[in-house]
């Protein structure tokens, strides 16, 4: 999950946060001795990289400013960002990882730059605002707040609009998250339909999405997912199982509805 930006500039790195890590911790590493004390943050012979946590709250900033400091990786701020030299990025990127799996998952922040779409969500209570939050967050869609404005991607905008209208509905809850949904549901679901899609008479496939398909709810969405978009996943599962039924063997019957519930799933993986 990428969980911080950097942005390029002279003396600035531009690479992804999604940068694998180096293998193991960070903790007691020792550092070059030009820059154990320190570093010059106008010195253009040192390349720095610049993490942006604009997103995060006081309490996860200065968790990794304690974490960067027992672990003796040298940092500076500028307002939002931490900075780092370059040479010690992949041992940052480790505390990254690290404090994602601990406090995480993190907000993803709108770049500036990205063609966005607007919702008006001044409306919400504060109770509406907070979920919408969580959902987004959980769902990793980049956002932004400002001016009572929700800004996302334009490849975001109808799964937003969507959870918006669920959470003023109140079709989309906290209680959400007591319920039981098998990991990577949606993953899951359209490997199958797919396999069915290509293949009517595969049996293995068949036999799981049945199987499956028995351990969900319409009324039960996994988190993040509007209840009206689950709800017809759930019909497209059983218009599937009603094409597996029926009297007389229906071949084409099985892969349009394979093919269906396919379409329906794939903007969610």
């Amino acid at each position: 999950m990428s969980f911080v930006n950097r942005q390029g500039e002279p003396g600035r790195t531009d690479r992804t946060s999604g940068d694998p890590p180096v293998p193991g911790r960070p903790g007691g590493v020792g550092l070059p001795g030009a820059l154990g004390d320190g570093f010059d943050l106008d010195d253009p012979d040192v390349v720095k990289v610049y993490y942006d946590v604009e997103a995060w709250d006081i309490d996860q900033r200065s968790e990794l400013a304690a974490v960067l400091a027992e672990a003796g990786l040298v940092h500076t701020w500028v307002e939002h960002e931490v900075v780092v030299p370059e040479e010690i990025e992949a041992l940052v990127d480790v505390v990254f990882e690290e404090l994602e799996e601990r406090l995480g998952p993190f907000p993803v922040m709108l770049a500036p730059d990205t063609a966005a779409v607007g919702f008006q969500v001044d409306d919400l209570t504060d109770d509406q605002r907070d979920l919408l939050v969580t959902v987004l967050i959980e769902a990793e869609i980049a956002h932004r707040f400002q001016d009572g404005l929700l800004a996302v991607a334009e490849s975001d905008a109808d799964q937003v609009d969507e959870l918006v209208d669920a959470i003023e509905r109140g079709e989309l809850s906290s209680s959400i998250d007591d319920v039981e949904v098998p990991p990577d549901v949606l993953g899951r679901i359209f490997s199958l339909a797919d396999r069915l899609a290509r293949d009517e008479t595969d049996g293995a496939a068949r036999r799981t999405l049945l199987e499956l398909s028995d351990q969900l709810a319409a009324s039960a969405p996994p988190f993040g997912l509007a209840q009206r978009s689950w709800a017809m996943i759930i019909d497209a599962m059983g218009s599937l199982r009603v094409a597996f039924d029926a009297d007389e063997y229906d071949p084409e019957r099985i892969v349009t509805a394979a093919e269906e519930l396919k379409a329906l799933v794939r903007p969610y993986v």
